[in-house]
């Protein structure tokens, strides 16, 4: 990795799909369990239990590691991605004690993982942001608006923003970039509505399947499904800021978790 939000950028999207088999766990191991506390308590001595505490386990230590590269934009999109996965949760998880245990833990979660790195910490990193600065994001991204608006049909062409900027740059005068740190504007820059039309259109119909997809569902698979989707959408919103997908390490990962959140979830035996 180039740097820490781009180690941001991979956990945003491996994250998710640990959280979702986690669900997937509990949702699936919790069947035919009997009401009460008692039955609860017997409960985490069964291997279902055993695979969902191990893997809670994984997941804060993935979180832990996320939130101490001290990443604005990946602990932002990871805090956006734990409140839709808790909205999702409380929704569909079914019987009180699921319900209570999935939405305790991603509580937990989010509060453990604060503590331990310091809410001091974070709150410090924010607040040395400062958007007005010739070296912060708002800059670079009007040199590049300003590439995207004299190029607006076909672009510069691809990876020649680096080319651009030899003219255009006016940010950062002690560095030449050659990233837009802004996926959807280096996009623009380069492709143009040439590229950004078809861009959109794939993103419509990958939607459709999707959705298509969900409705197939049947059993614990739609958990590890919903967990590639919210990193897609993690990752999306990352790259508001960042070029993290244009790591490699990056980009293979995200293709794996775009294979997940259209795989045919019947070929799957699951309950």
């Amino acid at each position: 990795f180039v740097n820490k939000n781009h180690f941001a950028g991979w956990m945003l999207m491996a994250l998710p799909v640990a959280l979702g088999y986690f669900l997937a766990l509990v949702s699936r191991g919790m069947q035919g369990r009997k009401p009460g506390f008692r039955n609860l308590v017997l409960w985490f001595s069964t291997e279902h239990a055993n695979r969902a505490v191990l893997t809670g386990f994984a997941i804060l230590v993935m979180a832990l590691s996320l939130v101490l590269t001290m990443s604005r934009s990946g602990i932002t999109s990871c805090a956006i991605a734990l409140v839709i996965m808790g909205t999702v949760t409380a929704r569909r998880q079914t019987g009180a004690s699921r319900r209570a245990l999935a939405v305790g833990y991603l509580v937990f979660l989010a509060i453990a993982v604060v503590s331990w790195v310091g809410l001091d910490q974070i709150a410090a990193r924010f607040a040395q942001m400062d958007p007005t600065s010739i070296n912060e994001r708002p800059a670079i991204w009007a040199d590049t608006i300003r590439i995207a608006r004299d190029f607006w049909l076909t672009g510069t062409g691809l990876n020649t923003y680096g080319v651009s900027t030899l003219f255009y740059q006016t940010s950062i005068p002690e560095f030449h970039l050659r990233e837009a740190h802004s996926d959807y504007l280096q996009l623009a820059a380069e492709g143009g509505l040439l590229l950004g039309i078809p861009i959109v259109l794939t993103i419509l119909v990958y939607a459709l399947e999707v959705r298509r997809r969900f409705r197939e569902d049947d059993g614990s698979i739609w958990w590890i499904r919903m967990g590639a989707v919210i990193g897609l959408l993690a990752i999306a919103f990352q790259s508001i800021g960042e070029f993290s997908l244009q790591m490699p390490g990056n980009a293979a990962l995200f293709a794996v978790i775009a294979g997940l959140a259209i795989h045919d979830g019947r070929r799957v035996s699951n309950a």
